[in-house]
């Protein structure tokens, strides 16, 4: 089974990548917001980790895991950048 070529793994990937940024930037936003949306993106993150387990194998799922942890690094810095923006702190950098 051609795994890249499939259209149900590009939307399970596309929805990790959001959940990802969803869940880092959320944690930059923590200040003002709510446990209640940072666990229901957890939440989100999982069921669609459990799906991509469950429908591609466990090879294709250690390497999601191994993709959103990685993505999760590569975006924090800019979902922090997104938020200082958003708030209109301009003045973190002098």
């Amino acid at each position: 089974m051609e795994v890249l070529g499939n259209p149900r793994f590009s939307a399970m990937i596309l929805c990790l990548a959001i959940s990802v940024f969803l869940i880092t930037l959320s944690g930059h936003f923590h200040k003002n917001m709510g446990d209640a949306l940072f666990g229901f993106l957890g939440l989100a993150w999982l069921a669609v980790s459990i799906v991509v387990f469950l429908v591609f194998g466990s090879k294709i799922g250690f390497l999601c895991l191994v993709g959103s942890y990685c993505l999760g690094m590569v975006v924090s810095p800019v979902s922090g950048m997104i938020v200082g923006l958003l708030r209109g702190d301009f003045t973190r950098g002098r």
